[in-house]
């Protein structure tokens, strides 16, 4: 779960920065199911466009 997070394409832009991340480190891991909890002001302006 992604808390204070104004779209779901910035929740997408941090998932690929943390798999990148641990792919150099060498960090084996597994895709999981996310969610993302839209709860910021901002997020209300971007939804009136």
């Amino acid at each position: 779960m992604f808390p204070m997070i104004i779209s779901a394409k910035e929740a997408k832009r941090i998932l690929e920065e943390v798999k990148e991340e641990l792919k150099k480190k060498e960090v084996p891991y597994q895709d999981v199911e996310t969610g993302i909890m839209i709860e910021t002001p901002g997020s209300g302006c971007l939804q009136q466009r």
